[in-house]
């Protein structure tokens, strides 16, 4: 397991938010049904062309979500591919706290946004389960239908029991 801060800092004293980190993991993973399990990890690699790379002109670009520096992206793609590693773990324990929903019923953010703050709760021992639920939910009101957070939230709160 890797030791996660909540903030990322940058030799120039930038940082980037976990809240930040964690929406572009996201964004990633929702790649990841749509593609061959092959083409997942070049995706990834991808997903960072439509952002500029950091540099000193840019600095504020960090902290607004429009630039992403080397470490940004190391810590983005480390991320991406270990709760990928996990992806048939979590869809299980999805499975089972689903009450009847099979995981094909639910939209592909929803699905995106429960392995995201599955792998936190289960794998990524520095992250509170609490703040991913809460998290989760921030995500789904970003990304997804307005009921879908009171889904999210109650599916979340059952895989801590």
């Amino acid at each position: 397991m890797h030791k996660r801060h909540s903030n990322i800092t940058f030799t120039d004293g930038k940082t980037m938010k976990r809240t930040l980190v964690r929406e572009h993991v996201f964004r990633i993973l929702f790649r990841y049904d749509f593609y061959d399990r092959e083409d997942f990890e070049a995706q990834a690699k991808l997903y960072f062309d439509s952002y500029p790379e950091y540099n000193e002109e840019s600095a504020d670009a960090v902290l607004t979500g429009k630039g992403i520096t080397e470490l940004d992206r190391a810590e983005i793609i480390s991320r991406v591919c270990d709760a990928a590693s996990h992806i048939g773990e979590l869809d299980e324990a999805i499975d089972r706290v689903c009450d009847g929903w099979k995981l094909e019923r639910i939209g592909k953010a929803e699905l995106s946004i429960l392995r995201l703050a599955a792998y936190e709760i289960i794998y990524d021992g520095e992250i509170e389960a609490a703040v991913a639920i809460n998290e989760a939910v921030e995500l789904c009101k970003k990304y997804c239908d307005a009921k879908s957070h009171s889904f999210v939230n109650g599916v979340l709160a059952k895989l801590i029991k």
